[in-house]
């Protein structure tokens, strides 16, 4: 064990120590599945990094991906000719962002679209979720997103076509007070939320001081009162 793998645990510590700190249910962590969810990344860790067949995996996933970003390098180049080459290779006229990158980025993003399609992410995601709510004993939004991305998980589960897990996101959504979250929620499952549901969110988000949010929840309090 070198003075890095001491510093990169130590910076673990101190991450969960902040955490902790800055949580407003401190009481209600729980450590078992902290520790389970520590336990993993070790495991992972040890396998990738130390065993030889953790590392062919690694090396077979390091070439796909390269092999396919070279696919799309290929088509970059067929559209741009040499604005497309990356400066020290022969043609090449420079540096240029907009060309030599950007295009990599948008078939990244057509690559996903496809696979939405296909509906191969979505079983990646159930997949996902399954093993996680069994080893960690979370809820789906939970194992694939934290707080800060609960908008990506409402997202996910709605391309996914999986309603408990919006319900799940709709919970924690819920739970942070956040009335725009929960908007997208209501969209993604077609139906009308519950005057209850916009009220708890109003309360939740005033306790908080998310004043935008309350007033938000409240102005869709008004709406239901009004088309009642």
């Amino acid at each position: 064990m070198t003075i890095y793998n001491l510093v990169s645990a130590g910076g673990l510590v101190v991450l969960l120590a902040l955490c902790w700190a800055l949580s407003h249910h401190r009481r209600a962590v729980n450590w078992k599945t902290v520790l389970i969810g520590l336990g993993l990344m070790v495991i992972l860790a040890l396998f990738v990094f130390v065993s030889p067949p953790g590392r062919r995996l690694l090396w077979l996933i390091n070439e796909g991906v390269v092999a396919l970003i070279g696919y799309s390098q290929a088509g970059i180049e067929f559209l741009f000719g040499p604005l497309a080459q990356a400066p020290g290779r022969p043609g090449s006229i420079g540096f240029i962002l907009a060309v030599q990158y950007l295009p990599t980025i948008v078939f990244f993003m057509a690559l996903m679209a496809v696979l939405y399609y296909v509906r191969l992410m979505p079983l990646v995601i159930r997949g996902f979720a399954w093993v996680f709510r069994r080893l960690l004993g979370t809820s789906g939004a939970e194992s694939l997103a934290a707080a800060d991305y609960l908008s990506d998980a409402a997202d996910f589960f709605r391309k996914a076509g999986h309603e408990p897990g919006l319900r799940s996101v709709l919970e924690r959504a819920l739970d942070e007070g956040d009335s725009f979250l929960v908007g997208k929620i209501e969209k993604a499952l077609g139906a009308p939320l519950a005057q209850e549901v916009w009220q708890r969110v109003a309360d939740r988000a005033a306790a908080l001081g998310k004043d935008g949010f309350a007033a938000q929840a409240a102005g869709r309090v008004a709406e239901i009162e009004t088309d009642e």
